[in-house]
């Protein structure tokens, strides 16, 4: 249940963003859940990849901000791969991997 209730809160997430910032468009709900899904299986598969790495070269110290840098090119890749999700550029994509994680830590937290 709470992998169901993450997707839905990042796809809330992701069409509150496109309404606030110009860069990042979205078609509609279906096409952010979608998107939610693939950046969670992305983070979950090719995520863990690039941040073991990168966490072993920063020696664990930067663990969340490696997380956020891995979230945006997951972003990115998931923004290849829908036609209905754009984000253009690698800031926008960035600030919307904060505000996942934000949304997610609030989440968690109750």
């Amino acid at each position: 249940m709470g992998f169901i209730l993450s997707i839905i809160i990042n796809a809330a997430v992701i069409l509150i963003m496109a309404k606030l910032m110009a860069s990042i468009t979205i078609k509609s709900f279906v096409t952010a859940i979608w998107v939610a899904l693939i950046i969670g299986l992305l983070n979950a598969t090719v995520g863990f990849l690039f941040r073991l790495p990168l966490n072993l070269v920063t020696l664990f110290l930067l663990t969340f901000v490696v997380r956020l840098i891995v979230t945006a090119v997951m972003i990115k890749i998931a923004d290849r791969l829908f036609s209905g999700f754009s984000v253009k550029g690698f800031m926008p994509a960035l600030i919307l991997a904060i505000a996942m994680a934000v949304a997610g830590t609030l989440i968690n937290m109750f």
